[in-house]
């Protein structure tokens, strides 16, 4: 091989390992920067809380809920066909989705108020001092949002809505069952065709107007 052959051939060899390790440099200092970021409490990806700071702040407010008299109530959000983004898309056009469906939803709290990232494309929102159906409502509202106001990403502008669960708290109730109960709300906004929101109380209402079949049904 002549020299000069040679002399390109290390040089690009050389700039290839720098290229591979400078980017496994990157990727082990990002996820050290994930771990700290999520051992503060807060997401990486979204800035919103994480599932376990959530659900601790969550049981303080519903203690403060106990002792004080004042209403909470939960919303349960999931982003519709959020699989089918990431197949067609990958995951960077996702994770843009994600981070721009949390700064909605941080733009819709109100003081006392605060979102959670459960996983995933699953988020919750603590509201404090409000009843279901006011909770419901403002479900409502944020899912107009969202669906009014596509995302702009490099794969193109996508259209994106979510499905929304909402229940109000059970005196002595815990954080764990109140969230199940808007679990169960949510199941019931995506089987009746998503981007919409239902409530528990209603769901329940329906449960007892309907036949023990179709009551052993939706259980299973």
């Amino acid at each position: 091989m002549p020299v000069a052959a040679l002399v390109v051939l290390i040089a690009t060899l050389v700039l290839c390992a720098e290229l591979v390790l400078g980017a496994y440099a990157y990727l082990r200092m990002r996820a050290a920067y994930q771990r700290l970021h999520e051992e503060s409490g807060f997401d990486f990806l979204t800035t919103l809380h994480t599932r376990r700071e959530g659900l601790r702040l969550g049981a303080q407010l519903l203690l403060q809920c106990y002792r004080h008299g004042f209403q909470v109530a939960v919303v349960l959000l999931d982003l519709d066909h959020f699989k089918q983004i990431n197949d067609s898309y990958g995951h960077r056009v996702g994770d843009l989705v994600l981070a721009e469906f949390a700064a909605r939803l941080r733009g819709s709290l109100r003081a006392g108020d605060f979102a959670v990232r459960l996983g995933g494309e699953e988020f919750c929102v603590f509201l404090a001092h409000a009843a279901e159906e006011q909770a419901l409502e403002a479900s409502w509202r944020l899912l107009r949002t969202i669906r009014a106001r596509p995302v702009r990403t490099s794969g193109g502008v996508l259209e994106i809505t979510a499905s929304a669960g909402v229940a109000a708290w059970r005196r002595r109730e815990s954080v764990e069952s109140l969230i199940d109960r808007a679990d169960q709300a949510l199941y019931e906004a995506k089987r009746e065709g998503r981007d919409r929101a239902r409530a528990y109380s209603r769901l329940t209402h329906s449960l007892e107007r309907s036949s023990p079949g179709e009551h052993r049904s939706f259980a299973s």
